[in-house]
């Protein structure tokens, strides 16, 4: 398959280009799948897409992840950082540029002339001198080894691992707030859960009391108050849970941590489609971090070009040009013109810093190749690893449904016989009890579920247009 060769060839350069010495052959921890490992896949057509949130189908999502783009700090300090290195790179280009100097001076100056030869001369002649000079000097340094080249495709792929580096801040930020976002949905519906038992507590509390007057029944009203203190307890954290979703997401907008504009969901969305089938290579390729590793290897391989270069003689060529009077109105005059041209050669003799230098920059574009293949792999196993916890997290999801539908039934059964006058009430409150515990163990799993899905759109670089599972 294609992905699988782009992946072979991908790494088989950079364990090439890495060094004569022993290195590990990448490719043969790489197996030759046409598709991922671990499901789930489908063989749909996928649509890559940048807005991966968008598959989500929440408009509240949405919202609070382009407001987050727009006015997050973080991201908007790693724009600058992008300007910034953007600057360096054209100052480093300028070099391959002649440097022209314009210049204007004055000089004066008194010379004193001692003991003339002439009859009624002074003992001390002084001579006061005046200079204008106005010129041009120029001077250009040939780039006859290609040191001034590589060091110019050092500073662009500085800019390029700037840039993925941007993008990469721009994807976990994106991240962070869809899981923020999910994370508040989440804690209100815990906190509605936990007042639902708390009512359920009450309830149990109140029918135990009222039996005790009747009958001995202590025991059982102190486990009912006992659970009654712990459905207590549970509103504090579970409010103080939404409370710092609704924190963190407002942080993350750029906005005062409090609570962020809009409305919070009753419940989770439902998970976006499966992911289509042969997408490894193709996919993880637009991993930002993956794009910035690789122009880091083109930034070090540049730099060791450069350092080598330098260990080459070197050409400049220079030149002035301009005038040069005792008067100032002659400034201007070309008959006062003065110029020079030359040219120098210089060598490097003996400066053991610089072979060491270069040597240094070797070693350092052969690390940047090794931890590029690293990477890669790296990302790879990110993949794997989401795609398989997807896979035993919605088995967990189906088995806890299950266990909430089942429990709920139960319990309308046994409500139902107690109104046909069967049965004792305190069983409705224990069933009751147990199938809010396990509809908040759901809703927990479904939230993993969401939350591992962002984890697999991050490892990917981004999402695939697929219609939402139903």
């Amino acid at each position: 398959m294609p992905s699988t060769r782009t992946l072979l060839i991908l790494l088989s350069f950079v364990a090439a280009c890495s060094s004569t010495e022993p290195q590990p052959a990448a490719t043969d921890v790489t197996a030759a799948n046409p598709t991922w490992h671990a499901g789930p896949t489908a063989a749909i057509d996928g649509r890559l897409t940048e807005d991966w949130w968008t598959a989500f189908e929440q408009p509240g999502l949405t919202l609070s992840i382009t407001t987050a783009l727009e006015n997050n700090y973080d991201l908007m300090a790693a724009a600058a950082r992008v300007q910034a290195v953007t600057a360096q790179a054209r100052a480093v280009a300028g070099d391959r540029l002649p440097h022209v100097n314009a210049g204007l001076g004055l000089t004066r100056n008194r010379t004193n002339i001692i003991g003339l030869p002439f009859a009624g001369s002074p003992e001390v002649l002084p001579i006061t001198n005046n200079n204008f000079n106005l010129g041009v000097d120029l001077s250009w340094e040939i780039d006859l080894w290609g040191r001034l080249e590589a060091s110019e495709n050092a500073a662009i792929a500085r800019v390029e691992a700037s840039d993925a580096d941007f993008a990469a801040t721009r994807l976990s930020l994106a991240g962070q707030t869809a899981k923020a976002w999910l994370a508040r949905t989440d804690a209100l519906a815990q906190l509605e859960i936990a007042q639902q038992q708390l009512k359920n507590a009450e309830a149990q509390y109140a029918y135990w009391e009222l039996k005790i007057r009747y009958q001995s029944a202590a025991d059982a009203l102190l486990q009912a108050e006992a659970a009654l203190a712990l459905a207590k307890a549970a509103i504090p954290e579970a409010t103080d849970q939404y409370e710092m979703w609704n924190r963190q997401l407002a942080s993350l907008m750029g906005a005062y941590p409090g609570n962020p504009s809009g409305d919070v969901p009753a419940k989770l969305p439902s998970l976006p489609g499966p992911v289509p089938v042969g997408l490894p290579a193709d996919l993880v390729q637009r991993r930002p971090d993956l794009a910035s590793a690789e122009a880091s290897v083109r930034e070090a391989r540049s730099s060791s070009t450069a350092a080598d270069a330098s260990l080459y003689p070197a050409l400049s060529l220079t030149g002035s040009g301009g005038t040069s009077t005792n008067e100032l109105q002659d400034l201007l005059d070309l008959d006062f013109r003065t110029w020079s041209l030359g040219a120098s050669l210089t060598a490097p003799l003996f400066h053991g810093g610089t072979r060491a230098q270069a040597d240094a920059a070797e070693k350092m574009a052969i690390a940047s190749e090794l931890q590029f293949a690293q990477n890669l792999l790296r990302a790879l196993a990110e993949v794997e690893n989401a795609l398989g916890s997807e896979t035993q997290i919605q088995t967990r999801v189906g088995e806890l449904q299950s266990q909430w539908r089942l429990l709920k039934q139960r319990t309308a059964n046994t409500e139902n016989r107690y109104q046909a006058g069967v049965g004792e009430a305190f069983s409705i409150y224990q069933q009751r009890a147990e199938a809010l515990r396990a509809q908040s163990s759901l809703h927990s799993a479904q939230l993993l579920l969401l939350a591992n899905r962002i984890d697999l759109y991050l490892a990917l670089g981004g999402g695939f247009q697929t219609s939402p599972q139903r």
